[in-house]
């Protein structure tokens, strides 16, 4: 098992403090397209391959992780992408070992799930 720690370089870190991170509706789109079709190449070659993908996602409330996720799956197979919402630990898992909730929902072989909130 690889575990890869990446870190996002986007145009908002190479923004200091503009409003507009896009010049235009269609640069966004474009850019968007582009990364959409990444993700699809990706997942293809996931499942090909039967590898796993496990993408964890951190942020406050209201810092875009949903919008980011719905875009990501937009054009993804939902039957090999997953998204699993991570809220505050219910009573019962606070007793249990803290990675067996994560654990119950890890990808099987040719899968990606991201963790919403972990």
């Amino acid at each position: 098992m690889k575990i890869i720690k990446a870190k996002c370089q986007s145009k908002l870190a190479e923004q200091s403090k503009s409003k507009t991170i896009f010049s235009s509706k269609k640069e966004y789109e474009s850019q968007l397209l582009e990364a959409q079709g990444n993700l699809l190449s990706l997942q293809q070659e996931v499942f090909r391959k039967k590898e796993k993908i496990v993408i964890i996602l951190e942020g406050a409330d209201t810092a875009g992780k949903g919008g980011l996720v719905r875009r990501m799956a937009q054009h993804l197979d939902p039957r090999i992408f997953h998204v699993h919402a991570i809220s505050k630990p219910t009573d019962e898992e606070l007793r249990q070992y803290y990675l067996q909730r994560f654990f119950l929902r890890l990808p099987r072989s040719g899968e990606i799930c991201v963790f919403d909130r972990s």
